[in-house]
């Protein structure tokens, strides 16, 4: 009779440890990409950042934890970063995965990332000889070395990186089977070798749908959920029983889901912004830029959003704010002359956001016309049709549009190096070059952000009038009452679903 017992017992527990995460995000075309350059998307990321290996990762309490190295050291001068890789780590096609493989995945990315330009890679341009080898006049990266016997890679830049190790936990520069890929991107949409936690057991033709199972060889700090369901819905497919659930993204918020589902919500590190187009008419024209945010910004002075995630700003980063000036603008609304429903729309091209955000950006964008020869309006683009998704997160395409990119709490010289002066994830234009110059000038002197670097990025955003900034966006997910919430948060709002436990 004991034995009976303690056999169901065992079949109970072996049924818990086995369950399946499922996870939803809403998207309402499109599928997830398993290509690097597609990581940076919210996403994609939360997707490959399951399944690619990388050298460091966010840890729950905020520092970084060893994956695939077991463990660094850099020079006093900060100039050699050396990585020690664990030993007999194997892909999940059974390649190895180690320091010299690694190098070579690092010198593909590296051009294949940056399109084979100089610069432009972040941290990584100030790696001895990067320039040389992307330019071609160099078949191998100089300041990169691999000592086979330690199983050691060592980076050596020219000038101390800001933070290097942020770069190495992004899927960008995670470990890639160089048979997926090939100049142009991936060979096959909807396999990918995994080096990470998880590898996918199936995935749909269409890629709304992939399973992945967790991988044996790397100890995990939880082990409840052995699978992983990601799954992109359009209305309200995930509709159902609430348990194991963690849902990402929606339209609108149900009455009945306050009932049946938690909501947990990150700091508001996303900015929303509307972005204009130096390169294409009408914007072109600064004068009209600024003329447009000037008109924005009086209307955000009156005109107050209501997301459950967001609230409205002038601001790039929440918390750095820049020295308000010494004499106030009044605060009145924009003169409302004439009807704009006669003009020519302007389409202004965006993914997804909740109704009511759409709602306010698009009054917004009404009133802030009123004086213009046109009028601007949010239209959702399919990011099924390809390029599509690179247009977007572009200025060559669209004159105008509406993007959601993470920015941080507090500026950072390195996010805006990126976003600014790179071609990696979303790109802003820097016509004047003062904002690349400005960060170029902190880099030379140790890259340490002060006030005076938060004014003078805010006077050349404000007078560029490229970036308007209209609001702070947090990460919120709905889930399961049950799994821990705190869990959702760790990462920079980037959710450990690793690490996923129930209360």
């Amino acid at each position: 009779m004991a034995f009976t017992a303690s056999l169901v017992i065992f079949r109970q527990l072996k049924s818990t440890r086995n369950r399946t995460l499922k996870y939803w995000h809403y998207a309402e075309s499109g599928g997830y990409s398993l290509d690097p350059k597609d990581s940076d998307s919210y996403l994609n990321f939360v997707l490959m950042y399951q399944i690619v290996g990388t050298l460091v990762r966010n840890g729950s309490d905020g520092n970084y934890e060893s994956f695939l190295a077991q463990s660094w050291s850099l020079s006093s001068d900060r100039l050699l970063y050396t990585f020690y890789f664990k030993p007999n780590l194997l892909t999940s096609k059974g390649n190895p995965i180690n320091a010299v493989e690694y190098s070579k995945v690092f010198h593909f990315l590296s051009k294949y990332l940056s399109n084979g330009e100089g610069g432009g890679l972040v941290q990584f341009d100030r790696i001895v000889g990067m320039e040389d080898f992307l330019k071609g006049k160099s078949s191998e990266i100089k300041g990169v070395s691999v000592n086979a016997l330690e199983n050691s890679i060592t980076f050596r830049f020219y000038e101390p990186p800001d933070d290097l190790l942020i770069a190495f936990t992004e899927p960008y520069f995670g470990f890639y089977n160089l048979n997926d890929l090939s100049s142009s991107g991936l060979k096959s949409l909807d396999q990918l070798d995994s080096s990470g936690l998880f590898e996918i057991e199936s995935i749909t033709k269409d890629r709304r749908s992939i399973i992945l199972a967790r991988r044996d060889q790397f100890n995990s700090k939880s082990s409840l959920y052995q699978k992983i369901h990601l799954r992109l819905f359009s209305n309200f497919e995930f509709e159902g029983d609430p348990e194991d659930s963690v849902i990402y993204g929606f339209k609108d918020i149900k009455d009945a889901w306050r009932k049946e589902y938690s909501f947990t919500t990150s700091d508001p590190n996303m900015l929303g912004a509307l972005v204009l187009s130096p390169l294409i008419q009408p914007f072109s024209d600064r004068k009209l830029r600024i003329e447009i945010k000037q008109a924005l910004d009086l209307q955000s002075d009156y005109d107050k959003l209501s997301s459950p995630r967001a609230q409205n700003t002038k601001y790039f980063n929440f918390l750095s704010k820049p020295t308000p000036p010494k004499v106030l603008p009044e605060n009145t609304t924009v003169e409302e002359e004439g009807s704009s429903n006669e003009k020519k729309t302007l389409d202004v091209a965006y993914f997804n956001l909740l109704t009511p955000e759409k709602d306010w950006i698009n009054r917004n964008l009404e009133k802030a016309s009123r004086k213009l020869p046109f009028k601007l309006q949010l239209k959702q683009v399919d990011r099924t049709q390809p390029g599509e998704f690179a247009a977007v997160n572009s200025d060559q395409k669209y004159a105008s549009r509406f993007v959601t990119v993470v920015v941080g709490g507090t500026a950072s010289n390195q996010n805006n190096k990126m976003m600014f002066c790179s071609n990696l994830g979303v790109s802003f234009k820097d016509p004047s070059g003062r904002i690349c110059e400005l960060i170029n000038n902190y880099e030379l002197n140790g890259g340490a952000i002060d006030q005076r670097y938060v004014d003078e990025f805010s006077k050349i955003l404000s007078e560029d009038a490229v970036v308007i900034p209209m609001m702070h966006l947090g990460f919120l997910w709905l889930h399961d009452k049950n799994i821990d919430a705190d869990i959702l948060r760790s990462g920079l709002g980037m959710p450990r679903l690793d690490l996923v436990e129930r209360k």
